[in-house]
């Protein structure tokens, strides 16, 4: 059962990324909560989420913001592919040093988003809204991550192989 808590609550993320927010320019900064999720998951238990759970929060997120289907899926994707690769790299490093990672990644993130959606419409959207998104993720990063590092505590070690 505590192992189905990090399902939860990502989806608890995905109903975050898509939830309406009444504040005044609260659509333009709001970052994505999955991507954070995805990011953290890829790193300190990637087998909780694997890539086709990834797919499966980008087409759900995908559905209910109403973009095109395989919008956030691949870009979720993506980013753990990426980080899964770089995993032994991230474990070791201090905190800081994964905070700077996911600065790279958020920003990299919006820029692709950005891009697919001035392809898809025809025409350069505002910079602003993306520049906003990808400081707001910044910044919720660390308190999300206390949230993730808390659930990651709750659940079983995992068992090392053995060999021979």
């Amino acid at each position: 059962m505590r192992l189905c808590i990090p399902h939860f609550l990502t989806l608890a993320f995905v109903l975050l990324n898509v939830a309406a927010m009444s504040l005044p320019f609260s659509q333009m900064m709001k970052p994505d909560f999955v991507l954070v999720a995805v990011f953290y998951w890829a790193i300190f238990r990637p087998t909780l989420m694997p890539p086709v759970v990834t797919f499966g929060l980008g087409i759900l997120v995908d559905v209910l913001a109403g973009v095109p289907a395989g919008f956030h899926a691949l870009t979720y994707v993506t980013v753990h592919w990426i980080i899964r690769g770089q995993r032994r790299f991230l474990m070791g490093q201090p905190y800081l040093t994964v905070w700077l990672g996911y600065v790279f990644v958020c920003a990299a993130v919006s820029l692709l988003q950005w891009g697919v959606m001035a392809v898809l419409h025809l025409e350069i959207p505002a910079v602003l809204p993306m520049v906003l998104k990808t400081f707001t993720g910044i910044f919720v990063f660390p308190p999300l991550v206390l949230v993730l590092l808390l659930v990651h505590r709750l659940l079983p070690e995992t068992k090392k192989a053995a060999f021979p």
